[in-house]
């Protein structure tokens, strides 16, 4: 057997895709003979028939229903790899799709977006933000955010996964609160304070060295969102079960001060997730540098914050 033309094989796909050699050749701008001589060729040097032809409609034999199965693909893995290879050639540019978590947004808007569209002007950004309990992990996106308890797993979903940072839960109240009200000694004394959380009103806590435990608490407050859990802790209005970056700023100023930290050694992982690609678009790569960098450099002051 001679060796096969691609364009010769190429031909042959377009003719069936369109339905006819008519078709195909108005589609690829050639005459229709020279598709037929294509596909006549290509039948030659693989010895076999791959087409029966009558006046009206065309038909695949069996051999050519295989053969036509086998290289379907070829066009359009071309067209992608020479777009991949482009993009890997050219700086960072078109939309990244980036879903994240509310309460996660207050996280990046403090260095990592701005410093991403400063740097990469030509990329757009396309933010979406899902309340936190929202475990979809298969919608349409570039970089999906999300996180889990320590000792939990994510469910296989045949995606690459970058760990961001690990950070503890936490309760937390403004100093204002502590002086009027006191400071809770015991998780008990918890049920003499106004809680509130967007992880409901039933709470996990955990000492060093213990197992999980849970606590129910009551308070005037439900939501999930955890801004507004940020704007109550801020207004004096009760205690929040939260997470260390929803306070990052207050917690520096000493504004916002950590409840029972012995009692809340829990810890979450947060990750960056993305479809398997072999050639990731720069965009895409280069937000996760970005993200990966800002963490790594204060994952330690992270850790600390709330722990004893």
């Amino acid at each position: 057997m001679s060796s096969v033309k691609l364009e010769h094989a190429l031909s042959f796909i377009r003719v069936i895709e369109a339905g006819s050699f008519t078709q195909a050749a108005e589609e690829a701008g050639v005459s229709k003979g020279v598709l037929s001589q294509h596909v006549n060729t290509l039948e030659q040097q693989l010895g076999v028939q791959l087409l029966t032809r009558t006046t009206r409609r065309l038909h695949l034999t069996d051999l050519g229903t295989k053969y036509y199965e086998l290289i379907r693909d070829i066009p359009r893995q071309f067209a992608g790899a020479q777009e991949l290879l482009l993009s890997q050639r050219a700086e960072p540019y078109g939309t990244l799709r980036l879903v994240v978590p509310q309460n996660f947004t207050a996280s990046l808007k403090e260095s990592v977006l701005p410093n991403y569209l400063k740097q990469y002007s030509k990329v757009k950004v396309a933010l979406t933000c899902v309340p936190a309990s929202d475990s979809d992990l298969m919608s349409d996106y570039d970089i999906r955010i999300a996180w889990k308890l320590a000792n939990e797993r994510f469910p296989d979903y045949n995606l690459v996964a970058k760990k961001i940072l690990t950070m503890n839960v936490g309760m937390y109240a403004s100093a204002n609160y502590i002086r009027k009200h006191g400071t809770p000694k015991t998780i008990e004394e918890l049920k003499h304070h106004n809680c509130f959380s967007s992880a409901g009103n039933v709470w996990p806590y955990k000492s060093k060295g213990s197992h999980v435990k849970m606590v129910e608490v009551q308070g005037q407050l439900q939501t999930s969102d955890e801004s507004v859990v940020h704007s109550a802790v801020l207004n004096d209005i009760g205690i929040a079960y939260s997470y260390p970056f929803v306070f990052e700023k207050e917690l520096r100023d000493g504004t916002i001060k950590a409840i029972l930290p012995e009692l809340t050694q829990l810890s979450l992982e947060i990750y960056a997730f993305y479809k398997p690609t072999e050639f990731l678009p720069k965009k895409t790569q280069a937000f996760i540098d970005i993200l990966l960098a800002y963490y790594k450099e204060r994952q330690t002051e992270i850790s600390s914050r709330g722990r004893k």
